[in-house]
């Protein structure tokens, strides 16, 4: 008998830990999908800088199946979508499926297309921002800002509505 509560007491506990676990997992794989974009990004700004040359990162495909690409301008005009569509500027290395790393998280804004960012020699860059999500919602963001090429990893808070530096 003093068996039988001891098994159901354990598994009462392991029944009711589940879910906080689980959202633990996914909001942990959000993250480190963030740090991986924002890695790619801090890449592209220093490949930009070593080669002297327009290096871009896209995202195309749709958001629970995003792929990031590296680009290379190899005509000295920006990276642009028709010089990528007829492989004057090409693709450093195959594209990266974000699924396949981090299942689960989609990736904002993307389209079928690609959304660059790309960086210069100079350290600039376009600006804007990349949204990740996890299946239980949790949000984060990669921010590049345009003047300096910097990006910043964010987090959304629910319960404020705002948005906050990660640490």
């Amino acid at each position: 008998m003093e068996c039988l509560f001891a098994v159901t007491l354990i598994a009462i506990i392991a029944a009711a830990s589940v879910p906080p676990l689980a959202s633990a997992l996914e909001r942990s794989r959000a993250q480190a999908a963030a740090r991986f974009v924002l890695a790619r990004m801090m890449l592209a700004r220093t490949r930009a800088a070593a080669r002297g040359a327009v290096v871009a990162l896209r995202f195309a495909g749709r958001p629970e199946a995003a792929v990031l690409t590296t680009f290379i301008d190899r005509n000295r005009n920006g990276i642009r979508a028709v010089d990528i569509a007829t492989g004057v500027d090409t693709a450093e290395a195959p594209g990266i499926a974000l699924q396949s790393i981090f299942r689960g998280v989609a990736l904002e804004p993307v389209t079928a297309d690609g959304v660059l960012f790309s960086f210069t020699p100079l350290g600039t860059s376009s600006s804007g921002t990349v949204y990740l999500t996890a299946q239980d919602g949790s949000r984060f963001a990669v921010r590049v800002l345009g003047a300096t090429g910097r990006a910043r990893l964010l987090y959304y808070v629910p319960a404020s509505s705002e948005w906050k530096d990660v640490e």
